[in-house]
């Protein structure tokens, strides 16, 4: 078909499948271009428009867009007289195309009628041509028609040679493995005529695709001219994210020769945000909007990313540093994911609660302080888990926390490697915007007496909550205490863990032996709410693994409940004895108790509403306490 020139520059080709693939053809994804990225979904749909346009319109061309090219900048050698292109717009839909045919010749290989005809081994022939160029030096190196972006290579080959993959090392080989998977079942389910068979329906589709299918080739004359149109295109299209675009703009500041230090770089972080925790943290686009909120300590809004790097990097040099530091980051923000230090990929219960809850806008504050000593960062650490909680607690709106993150981060990014304490506690300064402290506190009070033990989830936050109560108190009295990860173990098969239980019984025949507040009568009325405050935190206690658990239905004031209490190997649970049956305490120990049973009318021979609304207080009172002194909360 011939060449139609618009401009100067500028050439078109309305091609064929058959003849984008030709024998004479050769593309690659250039190394400023994004992963593979097309999802389940995306094949699905082309999958889907193709066999309907197959079936429908069997006679019709079916055209599937435009692709723009450049002459390769890195072209294979030895590979003799074959043109070899840049694919710099349109790789998602020719390397599934690749992929659809790659898997099609396959299948009609592989289950050829036997005795085939001369036409049909020639046609097989001409299949195994489209699929691969081999080298003119050594005929057993083959390269696939299209060199896919980033590590997908691998796989590709692998698939070309009829070998099974290894598991998926980064979201290019993932995204290639999930397209044969969508692509053969396409290819499975197709629907088989009676008189007819699955080889001969795929073999049709096969041919169509080739034969009818079209795209248009804009070739352009060179790969500077091929960086500019692929941004404006991008840009206009919006079908990129900004991480992707950023990459383009890092490559159009280096030279072609740094071209792939900086591909290395790149791919080197996405791989690494491959095997982060949590989905939204596995982007490139998540790790340079925290890097842009720690670099500059303002939100900024995703579509602004782009600009925003652009403006910040005007310099070659910061251009270069921040390819060169991107792995590193990357491995830090996986390791912060997993709720791990940063530097040594040890384990930290430090942020539990920022872990349970899957939070991911603290990130960029533990980020930015992978820098510190691990002292220093522990501090840190402890500091965003309390203001992360106190916010869940309270149901703050999530722009206000996102309005004290970047500041945050950015003090953060500006201390010293080894700062003092006082240092560390100053970056928390202006954490809190909409609501003071005492606001914050009280709403999260509130918030924490509404869980629910009924509710699966709520019974995890008052795990939670109830093992850093116990861990304050055996602190504080100086007693052997319990790492915040021991506190959260449950119960497992023969190995048996902390286990919740309730005070007051929450089996339904003691509700007759319920008693209700009377001043919270008058002002609520007389319902009941029963079922909610045996369900509520302050009815709710850790039980030690070794505390005996027979009379867990047993009334509060029975004496053998009580008699565990006082046995109890966590302090707390103590409380709610008679001091007359404490054993084996030191006096600083007992004194101290004391002290907190009778400010909060702990005991539980009389046991009802009232003293569950104190209990849920003296929980509060100690948490709190203990995160007043970790982020440097003064009484006023």
């Amino acid at each position: 078909m011939p060449s139609h020139t618009k401009e100067a520059g500028l050439q078109y080709d309305p091609l064929k499948v058959s003849a984008l693939f030709a024998t004479d053809q050769h593309y690659m994804i250039p190394k400023y271009q994004r992963n593979y990225s097309w999802t389940d979904e995306e094949v699905s749909e082309l999958m889907t428009d193709l066999t309907e346009a197959w079936k429908k319109f069997p006679d019709e061309a079916y055209l599937l867009g435009q692709i723009i090219v450049c002459p390769a900048t890195e072209p294979l050698q030895h590979i003799g007289n074959i043109t070899q292109w840049d694919l710099i717009d349109g790789q998602q839909r020719c390397t599934t195309l690749y992929i659809f045919v790659l898997m099609a010749a396959h299948y009609l290989s592989d289950n050829a009628p036997e005795n085939s005809s001369r036409a049909t081994k020639r046609a097989i022939s001409d299949r195994t041509s489209l699929l691969s160029i081999v080298d003119s030096l050594d005929d057993t190196i083959e390269y696939p028609r299209i060199k896919v972006a980033a590590n997908g290579q691998s796989v590709i080959l692998k698939l070309l040679s009829k070998e099974t993959p290894e598991a998926a090392q980064g979201p290019t080989q993932q995204n290639i493995l999930h397209a044969v998977e969508e692509i053969n079942r396409t290819l499975d389910g197709l629907k088989v005529p009676d008189d007819g068979s699955l080889y001969d329906e795929i073999k049709s589709l096969y041919d169509y695709v080739l034969s009818h299918v079209y795209v248009v080739r804009l070739s352009l004359q060179n790969n500077a001219h091929a960086l500019r149109v692929f941004q404006k295109v991008n840009n206009r299209g919006l079908e990129l994210d900004d991480a992707d675009l950023i990459k383009n703009f890092l490559f159009q500041k280096v030279t072609d020769a740094e071209y792939p230090r900086m591909s290395e770089m790149w791919e080197q972080a996405t791989n690494q945000l491959f095997t982060a925790r949590l989905k939204r943290v596995k982007s490139m686009e998540f790790l340079m909007k925290a890097l842009i909120g720690i670099e500059t300590g303002n939100s900024i809004p995703t579509g602004n990313l782009y600009t925003e790097w652009e403006t910040l990097l005007d310099t070659k040099d910061k251009v270069k540093a921040l390819a060169e530091r991107l792995p590193e980051s990357a491995r830090f923000l996986q390791r912060i994911s997993y709720g791990k230090l940063p530097n040594s990929s040890v384990e930290t219960d430090i942020a539990t609660g920022i872990y349970m809850q899957k939070f991911i806008q603290p990130l960029e504050i533990l980020l930015a302080g992978c820098h510190l000593d691990e002292r220093s960062y522990k501090n840190l650490l402890q500091m965003v888990e309390d203001r992360t909680m106190m916010s869940y607690w309270a149901n703050e709106p999530s722009q206000t926390l996102e309005r004290v993150i970047h500041p945050w981060a950015n003090r953060v990014k500006n201390l010293d490697s080894n700062p003092t304490p006082e240092a560390v506690l100053n970056t928390g300064i202006g954490i809190f915007t909409d609501f003071s402290f005492a606001e914050l506190a009280q709403r999260a009070f509130l918030g924490i007496q509404k869980l629910n033990y009924e509710t699966s989830a709520h019974s995890v936050r008052m795990r939670y909550i109830l093992a850093r109560v116990n861990r304050r108190i055996q602190s504080q009295m100086h007693v052997a205490g319990y790492d915040l990860a021991v506190l959260m173990q449950t119960t497992s098969g023969e190995n048996r863990g902390y286990d919740l239980d309730h005070i007051f019984p929450k089996s339904l025949r003691h509700e007759g032996q319920w008693v209700q507040d009377e001043e919270q009568n008058v002002l609520l009325g007389n319902a009941s709410r029963y079922l909610k405050k045996i369900h509520s935190i302050g009815n709710i206690t850790l039980l030690h693994p070794r505390d005996n658990r027979e009379q867990s239905d047993a009334l509060p004031w029975d004496d053998t409940k009580l008699a565990n209490f006082a046995a109890s190997e966590l302090l707390i649970n103590r409380l709610l004895a008679p001091s007359s049956l404490w054993t084996n305490q030191q006096d600083s120990v007992y004194q101290r108790s004391v002290d907190l049973q009778s400010q909060y009318s702990q005991e539980a021979t009389s046991w009802g509403e009232e003293k569950i609304d104190v209990r849920a207080k003296f929980y509060w009172d100690i948490l709190i306490g203990e995160i007043k002194e970790n982020l440097n909360i003064r009484n006023n």
